[in-house]
Parts: C-alpha cells; structure tokens; sequence
C-alpha cells in the first residue's frame, strides 16, 4: 500500500532452535530483502541457519536480519485428519454441521465415523445431527477427532467413551528412503490387492473382504507393497497419494508383518520401498 510503514522485529532467538520459522533479511546483493521459511537449525553470536523444505540450509548473518517470527506447523490436527482420510475415503461421505461423516457398511471405525474438522458453537445440537445421521443408516455414532480436542470435558459430560486412540505422523518422505538389505526380503508393489494381501490385514468376512478392498483401492493413485521371502508373504504395506493437496502428500497404512518374521527388516523394507513409490 502507497504510503505505508511496517514494523519489522526479530521476535525469535536461540531458544527457538527447532522451531518453525519465517525470516527476512539483508539478501546477499544487499539492494533488497530476502525471506526463508523453514526450520531454525542453529543460532551462533555470528549466524543463524535456517533449513528449509528440500533441506537446504539458509545461513544468515545476524546482523542482516530484518525480521522473524515463529510460524505454525504447516500441516495442524485437523489438516492432517483431512490427509489421512483422503487415503481411506469411505463410499458415503458427506458435511454435517462443518464436519465430515461416513459411513461404508460398517467395516473399519475410520470409514464409519464421523471426522470432527472444527469447533463449533452449540456442540449438543451438532451431537444430535450426527447422530441421527447415522441413526438413518442403522449405526451408532462414533466420532474421530484430535487429542486432546477444545470440548472434551463436554464430550464426557455428555457420556461419549474414548476408544481406539490412533496416532498420525508426518515425516519428510526422503527420510523414509534409507537403504535396507538387498537380502532376503524381496518386496513388490501392485495396483491392487491380494487375497493373501487382505487376509495378512485382519480376519474379516467375505464381504467385509471385499468393502475393505473397495475403501483401500478407492484413491486415484495408490500402491500395494508384498513382502517376500523364499516365496513365503510376510509383510504388507500401502501407500496413497493424496492429489487433492498437489501431489506433495502420501498416505502410509496397513504396515503389518508376520509375527514370525518380525525383527528382520521387513517393515524396514516396505516402508523404504514405498517411500521410493511416492518419491518419485
């Protein structure tokens, strides 16, 4: 805007080491400023050093520095339940109230429950579509949401029961591509999945088999891992793209290995192999 000012302030120091952050300074050509955002690395009396996304390392004197600040996570609770549910969408999906309920015959509680995406104002009311949301469809509502959320002590007045806790990670891809054993493990990717695949995730009956197949294979892209050894299936895994988010997001699941072969490297196999897949 023609005629305005802003106040520029470093409003981070060494202690925000391993925080994310958003920096501007002096640039090398000294005619204009520069900005890096990334993850503050180190922060010496001379220099800091910031690491950005591709793994870059920004140093920047400190004497150049014009501003900084610690910025969110790019990628919050609710993102991440958003991600995530890209790689296990249910047939039946549809917003509730702002939130996001589905529902596929009943197989799997990820498929089958309601994700919380926001807060909202008058909880009980919104308690009460979801319900009767599911009501409609012969099920009882369950809710995933993040832990701890804004209203759980409204949630356990309510009578709501905590069950089946998941955790949701995030990692940089390329620190999945490490190197493992070209030995024993043998471990090959399909576009869809096996019945000895299906039976290696959990038992479930034929039909259950084959709306767990459908939910698994619903993404656009998508990829099976089978783990071999001497010709013998010992450990599986899945991996989705997400293209909804530009392609810069892969789904893992379904990581599973046989409790005989445990403790040789399989996961370590898939899960390297499938970081490859969504790599590239």
């Amino acid at each position: 805007m023609p005629g305005a000012s802003y106040l520029l302030a470093v409003r981070i120091g060494p202690a925000d080491v391993s925080r994310r952050v958003g920096v501007r300074y002096v640039g090398p050509a000294g005619d204009r400023p520069a900005d890096v955002v990334g993850v503050l690395a180190s922060w010496s009396e001379d220099a800091v050093a910031i690491a950005g996304r591709g793994g870059q390392v920004v140093e920047v004197p400190v004497g150049s520095l014009l501003a900084g600040t610690v910025v969110p996570p790019e990628v919050g609770a609710y993102d991440a339940e958003l991600l995530a549910e890209a790689g296990w969408p249910a047939q039946d999906r549809e917003r509730v109230g702002g939130w996001l309920a589905r529902w596929d015959h009943g197989v799997t509680k990820r498929a089958n429950s309601a994700l919380v995406t926001c807060p909202v104002d008058d909880l009980p009311a919104q308690l009460d579509a979801i319900r009767e949301w599911y009501a409609t469809r012969g099920a009882r509502a369950v809710l995933a949401l993040p832990e701890p959320w804004s209203a759980d002590r409204e949630l356990d007045a309510l009578g709501w029961i905590r069950d089946s806790p998941t955790d949701v990670l995030t990692i940089p891809t390329d620190a999945l591509l490490v190197a493992h054993p070209a030995g024993a493990v043998r471990v090959e990717l399909t576009h869809s999945p096996t019945p000895a695949w299906l039976a290696m995730v959990g038992r479930f009956a034929e039909r259950e088999q084959r709306v767990l197949a459908a939910i698994l294979t619903r993404p656009a892209v998508v990829t099976f891992a089978s783990a071999f050894v001497d010709g013998t299936l010992v450990g599986i895994g899945r991996a989705s793209i997400d293209t909804g988010a530009g392609l810069r997001w892969a789904c893992l699941t379904n990581l599973n290995t046989a409790p005989a072969a445990r403790r040789r490297g399989v996961a370590r196999a898939v899960t390297a192999t499938l970081a490859g897949w969504a790599y590239e």
